[in-house]
């Protein structure tokens, strides 16, 4: 009997349902796994809540990388090229580092694509200084905006990009597709992390 395979598409789809549950949690930030059988839940403003995941083994994992390898033209290989950086449908950024480097063989991350504004009052800009950054993006300044996980960096460069004037040709340089860019001249370039 020959084996039935499915287009990618399909088999990612199917294969996130054990997953769908917990990517929807209310106010979810991201979703962590640092062994088998066990995800975090990072809940905003209430930090991380772990529960047991019976169906999340390390197969599990290990099949779910390489689903999402193969649809984005990568190499996965746990002995070999054990990491896999990408996303999912929806925009959730995936991070994961499979095998014998890694305690417990798993690190995955899932960061959740929140469709959250913030105004630039919620970043320590007001009156004078807010004014200027604004000044300064609308002239094409160069800025550097740096920061730890979870610190911003995304949300405010996307609230800063609003006020880029629409006539400018935008090109943006991600490892994974996270800016929102609403002028017509733009194109996007992914620079995979999954290269040794």
């Amino acid at each position: 009997m020959k084996e039935l395979i499915l287009p990618n598409n399909v088999a990612l789809q199917m294969l996130l349902v054990p997953l769908f549950p917990l990517l929807e949690t209310k106010d979810l930030v991201e979703l962590s796994v640092n062994k088998p059988f066990e995800v975090g839940l990072e809940i905003a403003g209430r930090g991380y809540q772990f529960q047991t995941a019976e169906l999340l083994d390390y197969a599990y994992w290990v099949l779910l990388c390489h689903v999402l390898a193969n649809q984005n033209g990568v190499v996965f290989n746990p002995q070999h090229q054990p990491r896999v950086s990408t996303a999912l449908p929806g925009g959730h950024r995936f991070e994961a580092m499979v095998g014998k480097n890694v305690e417990h063989f798993l690190s995955i991350s899932i960061r959740i694509k929140r469709a959250i504004s913030i105004a630039l009052e919620h970043f320590g800009l007001s009156g004078a200084l807010k004014e200027r950054i604004i000044h300064l993006v609308q002239l094409g300044a160069n800025m550097v905006i740096s920061g730890g996980t979870s610190s911003g960096k995304t949300t405010f460069l996307n609230q800063l990009i609003a006020y880029i004037p629409l006539h400018t040709r935008i090109l943006t340089v991600e490892d994974t597709r996270e800016l929102e860019v609403p002028h017509l001249n733009r194109k996007h370039y992914i620079v995979s992390r999954n290269e040794a």
